[in-house]
């Protein structure tokens, strides 16, 4: 069936896309470098105030903290995968409209930071482990999982203490619903990456969209 439209006019519209992709994919490449870069830093500032007489409850803030900074890690890890995805079928789309492969960045890409689609969890996976780019996130990951530590011990000692603890019993309180809200956000992003059937069925739908119609 006819589309309508000029060859001409489909690449011009194509390349549009492409561009809009590529834009928006280092938009949320660097909004979670920004987040590591800030996210540790933050971490840092409240870890160091838990440890003052002035601002502790600073401590009692840094596993709740840390807890985000992993979940808002993985939206943007996913951000990116979905851009990741758009781009690798333009450029797909585009090769096949010219009859030739002259845009490679996406398979290019997949070579350094693995395939779009494969199996992973916050972007790490059994292909990708000796990139770079996981080695990074293992060490974010790491400072997350030590400042949430480091904020639930320095917690426990200040609510041992009537002259530190901001309210009475506040423990009762405090140490069970961290504990869920931990379990429930960890479980929940096990839970998304591991099964995946959401990432799964997002990147089929951007397949089919994408993929070169029958004139």
């Amino acid at each position: 069936m006819a589309t309508g439209h000029s060859q001409e006019t489909r690449m011009r519209i194509l390349f549009e896309q492409l561009n809009r992709a590529y834009a928006a994919l280092a938009h949320h490449r660097r909004a979670r470098m920004r987040s590591m870069s800030w996210g540790s830093t933050l971490m840092l500032i409240l870890l160091l105030l838990g440890f003052t007489k002035w601002m502790v409850m600073a401590a009692l803030a840094l596993p709740f903290v840390a807890i985000y900074l992993v979940v808002q890690y993985g939206c943007l890890t996913h951000l990116i995968t979905y851009h990741r995805a758009v781009v690798a079928e333009l450029e797909s789309k585009i090769n096949h409209e010219l009859g030739e492969t002259l845009l490679v960045g996406a398979s290019l890409e997949a070579k350094l930071c693995g395939p779009v689609g494969q199996s992973h969890f916050l972007g790490l996976s059994a292909g990708n482990l000796t990139c770079l780019f996981s080695i990074a996130t293992i060490h974010y990951l790491v400072i997350c999982l030590l400042m949430f530590l480091a904020g639930a011990l320095r917690t426990q000692y200040v609510l041992k203490h009537p002259e530190l603890r901001p309210v009475d019993r506040f423990g009762d309180i405090y140490a069970p619903f961290l504990l869920l809200w931990a379990l429930a956000n960890i479980l929940y992003l096990i839970w998304y990456y591991v099964k995946g059937e959401q990432e799964k069925d997002l990147l089929a739908a951007i397949r089919k969209e994408c993929q070169p119609k029958s004139e």
